[in-house]
């Protein structure tokens, strides 16, 4: 099964392209939590990272809801430790409450994902 980042044809942007949606992973490891923005850039060039688009998530328990102004893909999450974690694919299903609610920018490569909050901003590596 291949897994890979990709923009569809009306240029908006999927976090991965699934061949088969019966199963599978991303491993996530962070790099880099809660950087002052001011530092954001550097990181940009460092990593060569590419802005995506403005994104939304929502954690709903272990279930974190990723949405642009296109799409809203649905992912179980299981913490690894405190600096590793991987999201499944699951089917989606209807919502009211969440725990919790973010808005980010974000930027990415093929390894590396950049999440721009208001005051930080988080990196992740994706294995």
């Amino acid at each position: 099964m291949a897994i890979e980042p990709y923009v569809t044809l009306n240029g908006s942007f999927n976090l991965f392209k699934i061949n088969s949606l019966k199963y599978f992973k991303m491993f996530i490891s962070i790099i880099e939590k809660n950087v002052n923005i001011s530092e954001k850039d550097d990181f940009i060039k460092k990593y060569n990272l590419i802005y995506i688009g403005k994104y939304k998530s929502y954690d709903i328990q272990n279930v974190r809801i990723i949405s642009n102004k296109d799409n809203i893909d649905f992912y179980k999450v299981r913490i690894i430790d405190d600096e590793k974690y991987n999201m499944e694919k699951i089917i989606p299903f209807s919502f009211h409450n969440v725990d919790m609610e973010r808005v980010y920018e974000l930027y990415k490569n093929d390894n590396y994902i950049l999440k721009s909050y208001i005051d930080y901003f988080d990196i992740e590596l994706i294995n």
